[in-house]
């Protein structure tokens, strides 16, 4: 929110009596304060929807300034539709208007008593002085329609919902940048990346959401996603088809790796690092549901430790091993998955 007025106590407390949280301003990160400021917007968290009349002064200038980098500003007394935004220096706005309603959208007009983000190249200001000639790219619509791929749609239990798109076309990905992650506990989706469009043919894709909701439910739109937790899938760990959802429970999962790539052929890779003191990553893939074993084994053929032991969807798995407790030396690991059975060496250092 905003103020666009000049009032004699511009005090949360006198006019938010009720906010169950100082006010969240944004500079190279989040800083509270008590008082509302010219131009600038605001995160708060309130106990249920208000409405405010206020009456105070017109400020005399109407101008926002902007610092080189994510700007949570708010407008005066007169909205102002995004098409008429100018900028002095010119050209140095980086990514649409984002208001924020359950989740950040695209906004098309900057409505007083509202606050807005916006990505500026450069230090400068915000002119609403007169009509630009022509549109500025943030000023149109964002078409996706012909190059989305398909849609992840995550809820939460309070039905706040996000959608989030999956492309390969770089300049949606690249224009579709958001604005940083809200304070601890307002809603919140983005990929990894922060836009909310991303490529999921390359492993490495997440997701991320925030919320004091849970369960979360995903459902998945006009394709087929593997959904992995950050633990090597030991809590979540599922194939989704188009139409299918998932739920997730557990308020401890915040973060998803997301892939709509199956290998094609059972693999052991070499672990990395290698040689390592004390962890390395181990990683397999398979490329149809298996019962599937990885375990850790000296040079004597005695079994060290055993790391996965369970029936495992296809996908590709990377798990860590921690050898703090072993001797320098060589070591096997061993994955078995079905009629597979692939054997690799392993050098630890300390």
């Amino acid at each position: 929110m905003s103020i666009p007025l000049q009032l004699e106590d511009q005090s949360i407390q006198t006019l938010l009596p009720t906010a169950q949280t100082k006010l969240f301003s944004f500079s190279t990160g989040y800083d509270t304060t008590s008082f509302f400021s010219q131009g600038h917007g605001y995160f708060v968290k309130l106990p249920e929807a208000v409405t405010k009349d206020i009456s105070g002064q017109s400020y005399s200038d109407h101008k926002i300034a902007l610092t080189g980098q994510w700007n949570m500003i708010g407008v005066f007394e007169d909205s102002i539709p995004v098409a008429k935004i100018k900028t002095n220096p010119t050209d140095i706005i980086k990514s649409f208007f984002f208001g924020y309603d359950e989740g950040y959208y695209i906004a098309d007009t900057l409505k007083t008593g509202q606050a807005y983000w916006v990505l500026s190249g450069k230090a400068g200001i915000i002119d609403s002085s007169r009509t630009l000639a022509k549109k500025s790219w943030f000023a149109k619509e964002l078409n996706v329609d012909e190059a989305i791929e398909g849609k992840i749609e995550v809820q939460d239990s309070k039905g706040r919902k996000k959608i989030l798109l999956v492309t390969k076309k770089a300049e949606i990905i690249e224009q579709s940048i958001v604005p940083p992650v809200p304070p601890i506990g307002i809603f919140d989706v983005r990929w990894g990346s922060g836009r909310f469009a991303e490529d999921v043919s390359t492993t490495g894709k997440e997701i991320i959401f925030s919320s004091d909701a849970y369960p979360i439910m995903i459902k998945v739109e006009d394709v087929d996603l593997k959904f992995q937790d950050k633990i090597s899938g030991q809590i979540v760990n599922q194939l989704v088809h188009k139409g299918e959802s998932i739920t997730i429970a557990n308020p401890t999962i915040e973060r998803l790796e997301v892939s709509n790539i199956i290998p094609t052929k059972y693999e052991l890779f070499q672990n990395y690092p290698n040689p390592f003191n004390p962890t390395t990553k181990i990683k397999f893939g398979l490329p149809q549901q298996s019962m599937t074993r990885l375990t850790i084994f000296n040079m004597l053929g005695e079994r060290v430790e055993e790391l996965i032991n369970k029936e495992l969807e296809p996908g590709f798995y990377e798990v860590e091993w921690n050898a703090s407790k072993c001797a320098t030396g060589v070591y096997l690991m061993q994955v078995t998955a079905g009629k597979f059975n692939a054997v690799k060496k392993l050098l630890l250092l300390k």
